[in-house]
């Protein structure tokens, strides 16, 4: 049997919101992964620290912080913090913008006053009342990992900056920064992609070319209705981008055929496809973007098509913006 990396999200995939005992039958699902010669991961926007009491579950590695910090049979295998200059930046930002923030480094994280007492005073006696992310920072807070005072950060490298702005207005000085910011959220409904869809301009969709990722669109797109109607009124959908696709196939063809006919009346669905390709699926083993590792490849071309298009569309939104104030 060819052997296999299997990705596991934590919360609301491995662990039901706020808990932190994996539940038996998925202990018992990770051991016969691992007697069978797959590799198991944990793959988190967690920090080492937060994901460490997972790790007697028999693991053989992590990818934490969103990306920025993997492990593998007790290797590191990318440190990728960010730059000083961006957390200095984005924090004067957010501090002028009235936004609290957290700084969480590999061991630790930090936030003001103003976040601890927020975070302290969010959770209620009694489960279940709040979104999943608050279920979570009560559960490490029962567990000890409480947040240190932002007094007591002197300059670790920095992996991720969550915060929590009181209205829209306060992400404006923030967004004048670049001209893109691309929010790259997992493939469940929780309150993280709740809250990316809350403050995005508009929401480009990947989807697999397969039969349960199909499925699954629906659901996403309800879920895109409802925070329209309830806190982003002007959410757009850029469109619909097909991946890992394999025209070779007649199920291939089909699917994306399906997506099309189901879909192409009411919403773009781009014409570019992403393939499928060993060498891109090597990418997450190197810890090098498609670019960097084949950058003649099927795929980076794919991605720079695709690239090209969505700011071609953009430019001529602004272009009628502008034209309509004249």
């Amino acid at each position: 049997m060819k052997q296999k990396l299997i990705f596991l999200d934590i919360d609301g995939t491995l662990l039901p919101p706020g808990e932190m005992i994996v539940p038996e039958s998925a202990v018992d699902a990770i051991h016969r992964a691992r007697a069978n010669g797959h590799k198991v991961f944990l793959c988190t926007g967690r920090n080492l620290r937060m994901t460490q009491p997972l790790f007697h579950y028999g693991f053989d590695g992590f990818v934490c912080s969103a990306g920025g910090y993997v492990g593998c049979d007790g290797k590191i295998l990318v440190d990728i913090p960010m730059e000083p200059e961006q957390v200095s930046g984005l924090r004067a930002a957010l501090e002028r913008a009235g936004a609290e923030c957290t700084l969480e480094v590999r061991d630790e994280t930090y936030g003001g006053i103003k976040m601890i007492e927020r975070f302290a005073n969010l959770f209620p006696k009694t489960p279940g009342k709040v979104n999943s992310e608050a279920e979570r920072w009560r559960k490490m807070m029962e567990f000890g990992m409480t947040i240190c005072p932002i007094e007591r950060y002197h300059g670790e490298p920095v992996y991720k900056i969550v915060f929590i702005a009181p209205n829209e207005e306060c992400l404006t000085e923030v967004k004048r920064q670049y001209d893109y910011i691309l929010v790259d959220c997992s493939p469940s409904l929780g309150m993280l992609t709740v809250n990316a869809l809350a403050a995005a301009d508009s929401a480009l969709i990947p989807v697999q070319a397969q039969y349960l990722s199909a499925k699954g669109l629906e659901q996403l797109l309800q879920t895109v209705q409802k925070v329209r109607r309830q806190i982003n009124p002007k959410l757009k959908i850029e469109g619909i981008l097909l991946t890992m696709t394999d025209s070779r196939t007649i199920y291939g063809q089909q699917i994306s055929n399906l997506i099309r006919q189901a879909y192409g009346k009411h919403l773009k669905v781009f014409d570019q496809t992403i393939p499928r390709s060993v060498r891109a699926a090597e990418t997450s083993t190197t810890g090098k973007s498609i670019f960097q590792y084949d950058p003649k490849g099927k795929v980076a071309e794919a991605y720079h098509s695709i690239a090209k298009g969505v700011l071609a569309d953009a430019e001529k939104r602004l272009k009628r913006q502008f034209e309509q104030l004249r």
